[in-house]
């Protein structure tokens, strides 16, 4: 009975498993690379095409990837990155 929709345990999911792995790794290892964001990107197209993403679920689940990516890197450029996945989902649409 009215559990969490997809989108929503995939933004959890996804926020969950940023913040903790990617922080730590960012953290302790190395910096991300534009490659790194650059596939980051990519999963997240992928995340929001399984789930079939209305545009509201697209930007929610964006802007979460957005939030932790920015707490890695103060530099992130969040409209380079949106434009990544922007471009990813209509080259595969």
């Amino acid at each position: 009975m009215g559990g969490p929709g997809p989108a929503k345990l995939a933004v959890y999911f996804l926020g969950f498993m940023l913040d903790s792995s990617i922080k730590l790794w960012y953290n302790i290892y190395m910096k991300m690379t534009r490659q790194h964001f650059q596939a980051l990107a990519t999963m997240t197209a992928d995340i929001i095409v399984s789930i079939n993403a209305t545009k509201d679920q697209c930007i929610k689940i964006t802007d979460e990837v957005i939030a932790v990516c920015k707490e890695a890197n103060p530099k992130f450029d969040a409209d380079r990155f949106e434009t990544w996945i922007q471009d990813i989902l209509i080259n595969n649409s």
